[in-house]
């Protein structure tokens, strides 16, 4: 990547220091650079332009000669301290950006004309600040560059506006697709209806294009018994406004039936008259049969409450806390009718053995205070004067700062157990927690001799043998990795002081330094003290869990930075479409005046450039047009071979090991040449000594054990690309981030990163799979699984192209980017078409029909806000029979629209292209029989 050097002679011109005046800087910029016709409108209007500008000598543009005093506002520093004191402008610039900046400073200083660029500075105060920068370069009379002149603009905060819109649209995406709701409306006058993607799935109609509903069709999926609900809400808001919100039962044609919610309103115009409902419906069938469940269930857990062994309860803390229920079964034990019972809030405390208490109530205060369960035993006393052991077990279910803790706990008599308690406590918590954790590791921590006791199971956790088991905690946190030690011993004392149970996760390091997620849950058992005596709990490994999350995590990065460089491609092709489209219009107008013609190819080039960046954006995030057809793969491979070779270079020999058979995929062709080349390529640059790459083909039946080994692959018949080199291989922790985007283990300079990333959004894409197999020093073999197709049925050749791009028909033109409208009109009038432009696919419906003539071709962009350009199409279609369509896009959020086949006298054109070959384009289908 280039730089630009800094002079250490600097011409006495150079050194001066800066005006005084506003006026007199202006002055000074006319005066360093005579020549450039920019600064001739005079000073106070050059001050208007920009909020900063400047002048630097090209031999050493790091320093400003001069500069206005806006910079002042951008750096804390004023113009005069800034020239007086030599200030480095680049020492301002973010270092992620800086090689860029000076990368097109040098450009623009080599190949003239002017540049604009964005990137980040360190503000006045060091708070960082993003600024857009136009420059351009000042020649001296013999044709050199002589000076730079900037103009800087702060667009900080529309950075920022722009970043807080994208994640708002993406959360109401997100929610309503979590929230399975769907959007629709419904034609107060026509009856007819609209609706979204996921309103169809609701209903199961075949989607938006083959689906416009009616009223009738809407009514006539409801079920019979709900209709007369469902028919009275819609005419009460179809003629009076009126809102509704409703469920009902909705019957498909398969005659299962399932519940759905629909809520509505009525849109009027300014003289309140009702246009449409419009609303949103949801699928609420689980809901619905969950509440019955619940319904169900709450019926069955209060039969089962009244039939527990024990006295069920709801009640307030303390000993006068007031108590809401109690379940029948108080009788039985304590004498006392539920109503007795809960009508006197006194009646606990006044039951509870005298010598027991003060235990009870402490217990109750443990739990107001931190929160824990409530695990106590006391003695009650019956109302015929028996004497009963309790078993108290509550957790608090409602606690408010103006009222007492609700709890809800239940009594268990224990009676008959507690002679037996003491001689049975240890033998029972080892047998209670044996028969919880099944298949786990056990463990035991004795507080008053610090012994740990482990299990076979614990130890093989730890990859130890039963006689390496460690004996104290320091033992063991010398087997927990380092990182995790504090938060393991924190977890530990914690429960110890506030008496709740032990969960953690942590890693281990095995004698053979491997690594294992551990997770591990305890609880602590006290005696009748409330001092903690043992912690026993169990262990399990949960490495194959945290490897599933931390492989979710990533996709989840990928998707957003897909979502992110989808969008950045779409407006990057729209602005390449307006420099292209501009370029080839002054190419028309410049014959004769090579020197012109010369920048006009240089445009070109750059523009041709940026959009090979865009497409490996746009496959990258999975959001390009592709025009997929189904090929044989080893006849694209074979064809790329003298290619392939050339880039290999001399040192290393290329093995094209091709099936004998034909291996038909379905794919976009191009993509695919892409693919290889790409994989080559990196093959290449792994093996800088030398070595030997080989690409191989083959076909992999839906029996075959690979799927056995990846069980994320749907087993089917597969076409199988595999791309092997003996060079210097990967890492496990390379191979976890090497699909990742502007990830790269290349010096810098050397690569975007953008390789790997963009093979894989277009496997993705292609509905296929790949993954890498390597290790340092034994080279990587990459493997690419893509669908077989059937063989192609031969097919007619296409017809020849139209020799003139000329044409006087009528044109209706639609695009929502206005730079790209305006130049496309501009350039299809040209060439004698009678162009019609609209703004939006509504513009162009009321333009179509406000016109008498023949309209014959549309060319309307494929995604506008209000109406994609399918649904378009198909109306003015629908109106005027015969007009032929060309879609033109760059990227769309719904690729379904476009990646299939399209209609007859329906063509495709993806920005951005040449004006020329829109010409063609639309001068071949015109010419083509309907």
């Amino acid at each position: 990547m280039g730089c630009m050097q800094s002079s250490k002679n600097r011409s006495s011109e150079t050194e001066s220091t800066l005006p005084d005046t506003a006026s007199e800087t202006a002055s000074r910029l006319r005066t360093a650079a005579p020549a450039v016709d920019s600064f001739q409108p005079g000073p106070s209007t050059f001050l208007k332009i920009a909020p900063t500008c400047y002048i630097a000598p090209v031999s050493d543009s790091a320093h400003w000669q001069c500069v206005s005093p806006q910079i002042e506002s951008l750096t804390g520093i004023s113009s005069r301290e800034w020239v007086a004191r030599k200030q480095d402008w680049t020492e301002r610039v973010y270092p992620e950006d800086s090689a860029r900046v000076l990368d097109d400073r040098q450009r623009v200083v080599e190949k003239g004309g002017r540049c604009e660029l964005e990137y980040r500075i360190t503000g006045k105060d060091n708070s960082p600040r993003w600024v857009r920068e136009t420059i351009s370069v000042s020649q001296g009379a013999d044709g050199k560059p002589l000076f730079l002149q900037g103009f800087l603009t702060d667009i900080t905060e529309y950075r920022e506006s722009q970043q807080s819109l994208r994640v708002s649209q993406e959360h109401l995406r997100l929610a309503m697709d979590l929230a399975e709701m769907g959007a629709w409306e419904l034609d107060a006058v026509t009856g007819t209806g609209h609706h979204d993607e996921q309103m169809a799935r609701l209903f199961r109609h075949p989607g938006i294009e083959e689906f416009v509903p009616t009223l009738d069709d809407i009514l006539n999926m409801v079920h019979l018994d709900d209709l007369p609900r469902v028919r009275s809400a819609i005419g009460e808001a179809m003629s009076f406004g009126k809102p509704f919100s409703l469920d009902f039962r909705a019957q498909f044609r398969d005659g299962s039936i399932e519940w759905r919610a629909i809520h509505g309103r009525a849109i009027r115009d300014e003289s309140g008259k009702i246009l449409r409902l419009a609303g949103v419906a949801q699928n609420i069938d689980a809901r619905v049969h969950a509440e019955a469940a619940l319904r169900q269930s709450e019926e069955l857990y209060r039969s089962l409450i009244e039939r527990l062994p024990g006295i069920v309860y709801i009640c307030e803390l303390g000993p006068t806390g007031k108590w809401s229920y109690v379940s029948p079964r108080i009788q039985d034990y304590l004498g006392f009718s539920p109503e007795e019972w809960v009508a006197d809030p006194r009646n606990w405390y006044n039951c509870i053995h005298a010598d027991d208490r003060e235990a009870a109530l402490a217990s109750e205060e443990i739990c107001r205070q931190t929160g824990a369960p409530i695990l106590s035993e006391y003695r009650m006393m019956t109302r015929d004067g028996r004497c009963l052991w309790f078993r108290d077990e509550a957790v608090i279910l409602d606690s408010s700062p103006s009222q007492a803790p609700v709890i809800y706990g239940i009594l268990y008599d224990i009676t008959s157990h507690k002679l037996a308690e003491e001689a049975l406590r240890e033998s029972r918590e080892r047998l209670d927690l044996a028969l919880d954790a099944s298949d786990l590791g056990m463990w035991s921590w004795d507080a008053s001799t610090g012994k740990i006791s482990w299990d076979d199971r614990q130890c093989a956790l730890y990859g130890l043998r039963p006689d390496q088991a460690p004996a104290t905690v320091e033992q063991l946190l010398a087997l927990v990795h380092p990182e995790d030690r504090e938060s393991f011993r924190g977890a530990v004392s914690h429960s110890l002081q506030a008496d709740i149970p032990i969960t953690v996760e942590f890693r281990v390091l095995w004698p053979d330094r491997s690594l294992h997620w551990l997770f591990a849950r305890g609880r602590s058992f006290l005696d009748r003290a409330g001092r903690v005596v043992r912690n026993v709990g169990v262990s399990y490994d949960i490495t194959e869990r945290r490897s599933l999350e931390d492989q979710l995590r990533r996709s989840q990065k990928m998707e957003a930075v897909g979502q992110l460089a989808g969008g950045v491609a779409h407006d990057f092709n729209n602005l390449l479409m307006v420099i292209r489209g501009h370029a080839e219009l002054l190419a028309g107008r410049s014959a004769g005046r090579p020197e012109l013609l010369r920048d006009i190819e240089s445009i070109q080039k750059a523009a041709d450039r940026a959009a090979s960046i865009t497409q490996q954006l746009l496959a990258f995030s999975r959001r390009q047009i592709v025009q997929p057809r189904v090929f044989n793969l080893c006849a694209v491979v074979a064809d790329t071979a003298s290619l392939l070779h050339r880039l290999v270079g001399a040192q290393i020999e290329l093995r094209l090991d091709l099936s004998s058979l034909p291996l038909w995929i379905r794919a976009d062709e191009g993509q695919i040449e892409q693919v290889v080349l790409n994989l080559v390529v990196n093959a290449r640059d792994a093996m800088p000594r030398g070595g030997l790459v080989t690409v191989h083909t083959s076909r992999i039946s839906a029996d075959s054990p690979c799927f056995l080994e990846h069980s994320e692959i749907t087993p089917g018949n597969y076409v199988k690309i595999e791309v092997k080199d003996t060079g210097e291989g990967m890492d496990a922790a390379t191979q976890e981030h090497i699909f990742e985007p502007f990830f790269t283990t290349k010096v810098v300079g050397k690569g975007t990163g953008l390789g790997l990333a963009t093979v894989y959004g277009i496997v993705r894409q292609a509905d296929g799979w790949i993954g890498v197999e390597s290790k340092p020093g034994h080279g990587a073999t990459f493997t690419i699984l893509l669908p077989e197709a059937p063989a192609p049925e031969p097919s007619q050749q296409d017809l020849p192209a139209a020799v003139s791009a000329h044409g006087s028909e009528t044109i209706l033109l639609a695009d929502d980017e206005e730079g790209v409208r305006l130049v496309t009109e501009e350039y299809l009038s040209s060439k004698g078409f009678h162009v019609l432009s609209a703004s939006s696919g509504q513009a162009a419906l009321e333009l179509a029909a406000a016109f008498q003539g023949r309209i014959h071709a549309l060319v309307t962009d494929a995604v506008m806000p209000g109406m994609t350009g399918p649904v378009l199409a198909k109306q003015i279609c629908e109106a005027r029979a015969g007009i032929k369509v060309i879609y033109i896009s760059g990227y769309t959020a719904d690729a379904d629209i476009l990646s299939g086949t399209l209609a007859p006298g329906h063509e495709f054109l993806g920005k951005p292209f040449a004006m020329d070959e829109l010409a063609h384009k639309l001068r071949s289908l015109l010419d083509r029989p309907a």
